[in-house]
């Protein structure tokens, strides 16, 4: 009785996590399977991340302004005010895409697609 204490406190719980039924949809190969809402969903999510990450690059970069030239700040200024339109302006897609993708595909059956194996920067 003493040693089987330990040992039933050390087990996990049988009922699995979501993670745990994530990981366990590999096809044949070996390779993480998807469904196509999941994929839309995790590719949304990092986009929306990645504009969110310009974002801030952007607002850091207005730190930098203070060290240029006098002439050369207002050049910079102008990419500054740029760059943080151009990610506002994809920032709002790509959050309605994640939000699209979060509602899952109700009127299809979704297909199944293999995770890519290598991710491209």
């Amino acid at each position: 009785m003493v040693h089987t204490a330990p040992e039933h406190a050390r087990q996990q719980p049988l009922k699995s996590t979501a993670l745990d039924r994530a990981a366990k949809k590999l096809d044949l190969l070996g390779r993480k399977v998807y469904l196509s809402v999941e994929l839309q969903f995790h590719i949304t999510n990092y986009q929306a991340l990645l504009v969110k990450y310009d974002f801030h690059i952007y607002s850091n970069l207005a730190e930098f302004q203070a060290f240029l030239l006098s002439d050369k700040q207002q050049d910079f200024q102008v990419l500054l005010d740029e760059g943080k339109l151009v990610t506002k302006m994809n920032f709002q897609p790509a959050v309605d895409a994640a939000d699209i993708a979060s509602s899952g595909d109700r009127c299809h059956t979704p297909r199944r697609l293999l995770a890519p194996i290598v991710w491209v920067p």
